[in-house]
């Protein structure tokens, strides 16, 4: 089922399939993309270029997942760069697609022994092949901003306009933003990731995947064409945020000082949330983070980094991604300042005013970074995330990230979620062995082992 006819079903038929209504979920099925196999380059018009990943999906439940109407599976396609033109790894993500929906399913041996079972969709351990050309049909690609990505729930196809060009609801990455002169040395991701009705909440934590690619843009014929190197696997059941740490360093090298946390909102989705802090001489230092969505219906509208008392901020900064090819969302840029004890960043309009505002949705990552004088915290500290459609809480703290402001009462607290755990003890010594500024526990310059010592000192002394 690998070579698939689209002619055979047509733009109409697609449309028809897709509905707003949602099936049961039930425990025993579990979709996970597997590789990211092929790249379809469509072209560039106006300076931009759009592309298409191939991919494979499994099933790695016990249960079929049915591939029809309701519960057709959507997968939202991602671009990322990471750069080092700032002195230190800065992942962005540079792109996105609309979202490709299934129409039809085949069933290998891929993920495991496909089982017989006799259901209809795609069976417990069984793999489907779809090929970036077959991804890229624009009849195929329907708004993310019609997708509820913690229910599952999606709206119709809209027809593909007569005048759309071959690059619209694919992966839009601007020539400038693959450009080797102002990024040299930079590493390319490519992500999947998906959306599914059937799966309960539990299951959708796994249906992000991200591989490293490699952009040929120097030049020549196809120009700034991605390609899939040899030797770069697929990081199976990720988000692509992780590879800030992974190959933040450069790559395949590891970057120790990259943190990254899970935050859940209360009764609905996930976002993962990384950070980093790198002295930069003379008493100053930068603070970078980004925030990637997964499934969060609700959205982020705000985030907040906690700063001490008299702490200086300057050089604040922050990059989303667009949307495009006639997606209603705002892409106004969120505007970062000091406010009182916090650096605080926020989406032009809260939800209220425009529920097509500029806010972190699902399957996208925005990124945020301020130099300041205030050197990071002995321990992990929390920062906030807002959130932009309304709910039984109007943000949630994430902890375990580093921040330019004193640890508060409990130093030993190394994660900040509260309290002391022996995770508390596995994160320390974790930051200590990977030779990470943040283990310099009692601030008298470099890692020693005294820092352990002085650690466990405040661990077993207690909180008051």
């Amino acid at each position: 089922m690998t070579n698939r006819l689209w002619t055979a079903l047509g733009a109409a038929a697609m449309s028809a399939m897709v509905s707003a209504q949602t099936p049961t979920p039930n425990n025993n099925c579990d979709i996970l993309q597997t590789n990211i196999q092929d790249v379809h380059n469509a072209g560039a018009v106006g300076g931009v270029y759009g592309y298409v990943w191939g991919s494979h999906a499994c099933n790695i439940g016990t249960q079929a997942l049915h591939w029809a109407f309701a519960s057709t599976p959507g997968l939202g396609m991602n671009a990322y760069r990471l750069s080092f033109e700032s002195g230190s790894g800065r992942l962005v993500q540079i792109g996105q697609s609309w979202a490709k929906h299934a129409c039809c399913v085949g069933n290998d041996d891929g993920c495991g022994i496909c089982q017989p079972t006799g259901e209809a969709g795609l069976r417990p351990m069984c793999r489907d092949v779809y090929t970036a050309g077959f991804n890229a049909v624009q009849a195929r690609l329907g708004p993310r901003s019609g997708i509820d990505a913690f229910l599952g729930t999606f709206a119709n196809i809209p027809v593909v306009p007569t005048n759309a060009s071959v690059i619209d609801r694919k992966v839009k990455i601007a020539q400038g933003d693959m450009s080797g002169a102002a990024y040299p040395n930079a590493v390319w991701f490519a992500e999947g990731v998906y959306v599914c009705a059937e799966e309960q909440p539990s299951r959708q934590l796994n249906n992000a995947s991200w591989r490293r690619m490699t952009v040929a843009n120097t030049g020549g014929s196809p120009s700034y064409n991605w390609s899939v190197p040899s030797g770069a696997p697929t990081s199976v059941g990720e988000p692509a945020i992780n590879a800030w740490r992974a190959q933040g360093n450069g790559l395949n090298t590891v970057d120790t000082s990259v943190v990254i946390a899970t935050a859940d909102v209360p009764g609905e989705g996930r976002f993962h949330v990384a950070g980093k802090s790198r002295a930069l001489g003379g008493g100053m230092w930068r603070y970078e983070y980004a925030v990637f969505n997964l499934n969060s219906d609700r959205s982020g509208g705000s985030f907040a980094v906690p700063l001490s008392s008299g702490a200086a901020v300057s050089e604040v900064g922050f990059h989303d991604v667009d949307g495009h090819s006639g997606e209603v969302n705002d892409g106004t840029d969120w505007v970062g300042a000091k406010v009182g004890s916090a650096v605080r960043w926020s989406a032009a309009a809260d939800f209220a005013t425009n529920p097509n505002g500029n806010a972190i949705r699902w399957g996208t990552m925005y990124n945020f970074w301020f130099t300041s004088n205030a050197a990071p915290a002995a321990g992990l500290g929390l920062v906030t995330l807002g959130l932009f459609k309304p709910g039984t809480v109007d943000e949630i703290s994430v902890g375990g990230l580093p921040v330019p402001t004193a640890p508060g009462p409990c130093p030993a607290d190394f994660n900040g979620v509260g309290g002391l755990t022996v995770q508390d003890i596995y994160d320390f010594l974790e930051a200590f062995f990977g030779g990470d500024a943040r283990a310099d526990f009692n601030a008298a310059g470099g890692v020693s082992v005294q820092d352990v010592f002085d650690f466990l000192a405040a661990y077993f002394e207690g909180c008051a």
